[in-house]
């Protein structure tokens, strides 16, 4: 049988352990955002001229996000 003591210490490394995940998967979620806006931005910087150019830009787009995604 553990002790109050022993407990209380692995809880405070689970805790610990938890907040740094928590951390990563902030940094990772920020990351992704980032990057996924830094493309979207490319892509919308792109002249567009004609009907055409708009629907070939918007598939880019959407290909671009899919691939990302995947």
């Amino acid at each position: 049988m553990l002790s109050d003591n022993e407990i209380r210490s692995i809880k405070g490394k689970l805790t610990s352990i938890q907040t740094l995940l928590e951390g990563k998967i902030d940094d990772l979620d920020n990351e992704l955002l980032g990057t996924k806006y830094n493309m979207l931005k490319d892509l919308l910087d792109l002249p567009v001229k004609t009907l055409e150019d708009i629907k070939l830009t918007q598939d880019n787009i959407n290909r671009r996000i899919r691939r990302f995604g995947e």
